[in-house]
């Protein structure tokens, strides 16, 4: 290994967790540190990057890449990865910490050793405080432990003009409005039906469209079907008496999502949506969307745990959805819920970037 970088073996049961590993170790780059993860995965997982699993092997593995740190990631502990981790004195850390990752009995494998080995982490990081309770059981230290929650993204706050924001509020003042954020053409039967019926309860109803692309056929149909259209990319911005508003880009969501509390999540009703539903969630807009989650399954679950966001079964209903959804406490409520459960990942992103940037100041 090169001395002026420092490796992080990343041991993960899990490939879904390699976005938020991704934004974890550029995070810690960016607090300084010449650091790089070397990221490993169960050997059914199809990978050339595999768990090292036989003593020779992880022995030659650990000499090779002379980590700082071994970062556990869910899974089930191996004694003998852990045992040579612990004889080199390299630093355990460990996330997605449940009492499922202890071993089973089996030869050679006994409670005493198992605490033994226990003991030896630097931190854990556990899902809950059931499993905190149980690990310090087993032997972690009490003042090693944190019942943190699970490693996630917390989504990425996307940016925006506050200058452009400001103005737009002073323009539109309290008109109610929504967004249909990355949505394409074959999606615009069910937003202006929509529209229309959310329009009987909501007088001067703006809808926001964020088009995944071609946004001047979007505006040909909504005009079509005869509603007063403005298109940004005309040099148009929302007036009196728009209905829908085409926006320039994906690059504009971040600016409507602070506009609007309602977002309905494009791709989620046929093919799979196409935006993380906690880019709206961190800045308090709250999703509507169908059951295709695409890429992003395990944030809009955490979302509908959570009652912060809405599932609608078919885009026919979209139009009631969104008027339900338009109380103001209705809205509030499910955003602050929404606001919580993206906090809650920024906040357990934060405890593990400090903990191993100390790691790597010693």
């Amino acid at each position: 290994m090169s001395s002026d970088r420092f490796a992080i073996w990343v041991r993960c049961n899990d490939a879904t967790k390699l976005p938020v590993l991704l934004e974890l170790e550029e995070a810690l780059q960016e607090d300084g540190y010449p650091v790089w993860f070397e990221v490993t995965l169960p050997n059914s997982a199809g990978t050339s990057m595999g768990h090292p699993v036989r003593s020779k092997d992880v022995a030659r593995f650990l000499d090779d890449l002379e980590p700082r740190a071994l970062f556990w990631v869910g899974g089930q502990f191996d004694p003998t990865t852990l045992a040579a981790a612990l004889a080199g004195n390299i630093n355990v850390v460990v996330a997605d910490a449940g009492i499922a990752m202890l071993p089973r009995m089996g030869r050679g494998w006994f409670p005493g050793k198992t605490r033994a080995l226990l003991s030896q982490f630097s931190h854990v990081f556990a899902r809950t405080s059931e499993s905190a309770e149980g690990l310090t059981r087993a032997g972690v230290r009490e003042d090693r432990i944190t019942a943190s929650g699970p490693l996630q993204s917390s989504g990425d706050v996307l940016p925006h003009d506050e200058e452009q924001r400001h103005e737009l509020a002073q323009r539109l003042g309290p008109r109610p409005m929504w967004v249909a954020a990355h949505v394409g053409e074959a999606e615009v039967n069910a937003l202006a039906a929509a529209q229309r019926e959310a329009s009987k309860r909501a007088h001067r109803l703006l809808g926001i469209v964020i088009p995944s692309d071609n946004p001047d056929g979007i505006a040909h149909l909504l005009r079509s079907a005869s509603f007063a259209v403005t298109v940004e990319s005309d040099g148009e911005m929302p007036t009196e008496s728009t209905q829908f508003h085409v926006a320039s880009g994906c690059e504009t969501a971040g600016l409507w999502f602070r506009m609007a509390p309602l977002t309905v999540i494009g791709g989620s009703f046929d093919e799979g949506a196409r935006i993380d539903p906690f880019s709206a969630a961190t800045v308090g807009s709250v999703s509507i969307h169908g059951s295709h989650y695409g890429n992003f399954a395990n944030h809009f679950e955490q979302l509908v745990d959570a009652n912060a966001s809405v599932i609608c079964n078919s885009p026919k209903n979209l139009g009631s959805a969104i008027s339900v959804m338009l109380s103001a406490d209705r809205a509030a409520h499910c955003a602050r819920n929404g606001w919580e459960v993206t906090s809650r990942g920024a906040d357990v992103m934060n405890q593990i970037r400090s903990h191993l940037g100390s790691i790597l100041d010693a």
